[in-house]
């Protein structure tokens, strides 16, 4: 082979190399991308890792009993979900918003807070905090 040929060569397993590298970095997380009910639910399931915005009367401790999400739940970004937290004494409705997040996954936050028990408009998908999970429920609402 001529030297030419090798320096040819050489440029190419560079140029490989470096568009390799380029398109080989993760990036920041795809616009649409999408927040599972499973994350929630596995999010809600211990809400001492996850501050609210309302807190437990009589020193007590918040837990969420319930979560429905509307039929047409997707987990992209402006999607809305209602999540029912109690302590025993006060039952709150937490309405939530799906939002983007600087991270790997978009995360959710609190847009609304009501004391007393709030559902959805429209048929929705309930699931219930059986003491050691989240259970799903038959769809309920207008259909």
């Amino acid at each position: 082979m001529s030297g030419r040929r090798y320096m040819y060569l050489a440029l190419v397993l560079v140029l490989a190399a470096v568009l390799y590298a380029w398109t080989a970095r993760p990036g920041p997380a795809a616009p649409g991308a999408l927040l599972a009910r499973e994350e929630i639910l596995a999010d809600l399931a211990n809400l001492e890792d996850n501050p609210l915005p309302v807190q437990p009367v009589l020193g007590g401790r918040l837990y969420a009993t319930g979560v429905m999400f509307p039929q047409d739940f997707a987990g992209r970004a402006g999607d809305q979900f209602w999540v029912v937290v109690e302590d025993g004494h006060v039952l709150f409705t937490l309405r939530c918003q799906v939002v983007e997040s600087a991270g790997a996954r978009p995360g959710f936050a609190v847009c609304e807070v009501q004391e007393r028990l709030v559902h959805p408009p429209g048929a929705y998908q309930p699931w219930v905090w059986d003491g050691q999970q989240f259970v799903q429920r038959p769809v309920e609402g207008a259909s």
